[in-house]
């Protein structure tokens, strides 16, 4: 894993060429985060013990306060989605296509500016990246239904982290291309 040392968006715009030459097979996602990220890279959902269980009460509590924002989103991936940019608690880690958008993120709630922050660029291969019609992806995005009182058949499938691409349904997430 290389690191580099990011001083202005001029640093990260000259480093983006070298990233990209190492690209083959796969694409590169960017994902920014600041210091008060405890646990980098890790969803929402996660960020409090107690939450997991509470990721129906979520789901109820969007479709309460915003269902006009719901209808016509048809599939458990979407609405996860969209619950992510209404900043409920999803199991979803947003990442960008965009270094710049990554680099927003890591730095729009610094405190000041000796505050660190992280863009983390990932290669994913081409085979691993999903769509919202992939069959795993399914089984996973229904979780968001169930309550916390549902079992498992086999809890190893609910485990994997899987890459996925939803539809860029609203143009706040087409503008952060994520």
């Amino acid at each position: 894993m290389q690191t580099h040392v990011i001083t202005s968006v001029a640093t990260l715009i000259n480093i983006i060429p070298s990233l990209e030459n190492q690209q083959n097979k796969g694409s590169l996602f960017y994902r920014g985060e600041g210091k008060r990220f405890q646990t980098p890279c890790l969803p929402a959902l996660y960020r409090k013990a107690a939450w997991v269980d509470r990721e129906r009460y979520f789901y109820n509590e969007i479709l309460h306060r915003f269902p006009e924002a719901l209808q016509g989103l048809e599939t458990d991936l979407n609405r996860m989605v969209l619950m992510q940019h209404y900043r409920f608690p999803t199991r979803l880690l947003d990442v960008s296509d965009s270094p710049l958008v990554a680099l927003y993120f890591a730095v729009e709630n610094k405190a000041d500016d000796n505050e660190d922050a992280v863009v983390f660029c990932i290669k994913v291969p081409y085979k691993a990246i999903h769509y919202g019609d992939n069959n795993e992806v399914k089984k996973i995005a229904e979780l968001l239904r169930k309550d916390s009182q549902f079992k498992l058949e086999s809890p190893c499938d609910y485990r994997k982290v899987l890459f996925v691409k939803p539809q860029w349904r609203n143009d706040r997430i087409r503008a952060q291309q994520g």
